[in-house]
């Protein structure tokens, strides 16, 4: 059961560099830092310190572990989940997933384990003393909410540095470079928050500084191509046309995960730092990549329990050992119960009495209302309608009370921690589409003593085949109490990238196939503008272009051809191919 709740911590770290213990890393940044930015921009799931390798085990429910260069001497440190892993001074620092992912330290043999600040966090560096972050905390705070702050190391003075949505950083010298989230392009700042100036027009999906460059997957034509450019924004080159899932340029390399399309999964390679050489390591699927001096550490899909593995070994692909985590069965002692029957779950009492199941969310922003803003994910975004009656003399908190389960008779149980928000009679209205804005769920929701509430479980399905199961738990431990069968009464799905990709794959074969950017258009049978995903085709051998495109409400494809009227877009849709 703890298989895809490590998932889900993962997926906001699996965006896709020599470490010196609590000295500067290679280049230009001067700072002393606890990691390198190519480590944390990969999860920080290693660091090096005193000798030792210090890691994230995967096949230990992500415990700490450390083990020696040589592979000898393995063991583990503590049983809190850390990544984000920082060693400065006499310390570890992380995020401690054990204790939602708030920054702890502990001495490197794992004792005086330390609660540094009370603040869910994410990206942490240390530097001169300082830890930078980013606030997870309360997303409800929209001042600090993803926003970048910094605090001494022993947990004091802690200051806010940006005002920006912020998705990821990287420091160098006295410069914090972030991405903001508002327009998904780079920008820096100084440590102190003063002298903000845009970097580059990038679309910077990923991005890693080291030495006097930036390296960046740029995002923007759908393809996620590697390129770099200096420090300042200028000298932009590409430096690879494959398809990067991750990277980590350290030393005189760039290690990565080249998408392959005419196989499954990836392969992980290495190029030189301008691109040249590049080389295939192995045929594992990389989708996160730490480099510790000549240690490889990376986390990548095991295609023989389907479920992730961890790799551990040398740069030039000695020394391999997978930590892959092996589930149990599990006793299945709970109750079962259909919606819209009481199932009781300690001191909570729980009616589901609708579900709506989307792989669309619309975009409501501000001037981000146009299609092309909405999110659409490969899986499913999950609602589930719920009456809970608190029956106890106390307030309760339904922070790890829900979670769903997708598949109950499965060897260990796979949880989704399911986000919360009120809602009302008046909301629901008979519409069973209805579903609040996800800035409106959170982790906490109180239900006073004695008394109901209404509420809506929110969470993302990888692999939704219904039905999926609302677990109800006593908030400490993943073990149920009782379940209830979720079957969705309505779903509305529209085809995503990676589906328009394969519809084009399959309807011509042989062709080279390259995915450009959504193209926002209004057919005349359109009730309004939808989004059509393009792609440029050549038969092999040959130079002239095809352009179709997907319409993405029904997988259909269309010709494309040049309007003068869009110049932005090679191609807008003209009419159905048959």
């Amino acid at each position: 059961m703890e298989g895809k709740i490590r998932i889900s911590i993962l997926a906001a770290i699996l965006f896709a560099i020599l470490f010196l213990s609590a000295c500067s890393s290679t280049g230009s940044n001067s700072r002393k830092m606890g990691n390198t930015n190519s480590n944390i921009s990969n999860g920080g799931m290693s660091v090096m310190h005193d000798g030792w390798l210090y890691f994230m085990n995967y096949s230990d429910k992500n415990a700490l572990y450390k083990v020696k260069p040589d592979g000898t001497g393995e063991a583990k440190v503590s049983d809190d989940m850390a990544y984000y892993l920082n060693s400065y001074g006499d310390w570890i620092y992380y995020c401690n997933g054990s204790d939602g992912n708030k920054i702890y330290k502990m001495k490197p043999d794992g004792t005086e384990k330390t609660l540094v600040i009370d603040n869910i966090a994410q990206n942490i560096i240390v530097a001169e003393d300082w830890i930078y972050y980013i606030n997870y905390t309360d997303e409800k705070n929209t001042e600090e909410f993803r926003r970048i702050f910094k605090v001494k190391t022993d947990g004091t003075d802690r200051q806010k540095v940006n005002s920006e949505d912020s998705m990821a950083f990287n420091m160098d010298s006295d410069w914090i470079y972030f991405n903001n989230n508002s327009d998904q392009k780079l920008y820096k700042l100084k440590t102190d928050g003063s002298g903000q100036l845009k970097v580059s027009e990038a679309m910077t999906l990923s991005f890693s500084i080291f030495g006097d460059h930036i390296y960046y997957v740029d995002s923007s034509d759908g393809n996620n191509k590697l390129w770099r450019m200096k420090l300042d924004g200028t000298g932009g080159e590409m430096l690879t046309e494959e398809k990067v899932s991750a990277f980590n340029a350290s030393g005189e390399w760039i290690y990565y995960g080249n998408t392959q399309f005419d196989t499954v999964g990836l392969e992980l390679k290495k190029m030189k730092l301008d691109g040249k050489e590049a080389t295939v390591i192995n045929d594992d699927d990389p989708m996160s990549i730490n480099v510790n001096d000549d240690m490889l550490v990376y986390l990548g899909f095991d295609f023989t329990s389907f479920g992730i593995k961890q790799t551990i070994m040398k740069s030039d692909g000695s020394g391999k050992k997978d930590y892959v985590f092996v589930q149990t069965p599990q006793a299945q002692d709970f109750e079962r119960h259909q919606m819209n029957e009481k199932a009781q779950g300690g001191p909570i009492t729980v009616i589901v009495t609708s579900a709506y199941s989307t792989n669309i969310l619309k975009n409501d922003e501000p001037g981000f209302e146009a299609t092309v803003f909405d999110n659409v994910t490969d899986g499913a975004y999950l609602f589930v309608n719920m009456e809970v009656w608190n029956e106890s003399s106390e307030d309760i908190d339904l922070y790890r009370r829900t979670g769903i389960i997708p598949e109950i008779d499965a060897m260990g149980l796979a949880v989704y921690w399911s986000t919360l928000g009120e809602i009302t009679d008046e909301q629901l209205n008979d519409n069973i589409n209805f579903h609040l804005k996800l800035a409106e769920f959170g982790e906490h929701i109180i239900v006073k003593a004695n008394d109901i509430m209404r509420v809506q479980a929110y969470c993302e399905l990888s692999e939704p085949d219904y039905p999926v199961y609302l677990g109800l738990f006593d908030g400490e431990t993943a073990d149920p109490l009782a379940v209830v069968e979720v079957l969705p009464g309505a779903e509305h799905y529209v085809t995503s990238w990676s589906q328009s990709y394969e519809i084009i794959m399959d309807r011509f074969p042989g062709y080279d196939i390259t995915q450009l950017g959504g193209v926002g258009y209004k057919m005349a049978d359109d009730t309004e503008e939808t989004i059509y995903y393009g792609f440029e085709l050549k038969k092999s051998g040959e130079t002239k272009v095809e352009h179709y495109l997907v319409k993405r409400d029904t997988g259909v494809i269309y010709i494309g051809a040049f309007d003068d009227k869009m110049p932005d877009y090679p191609a807008v849709p003209i009419k159905p191919l048959d």
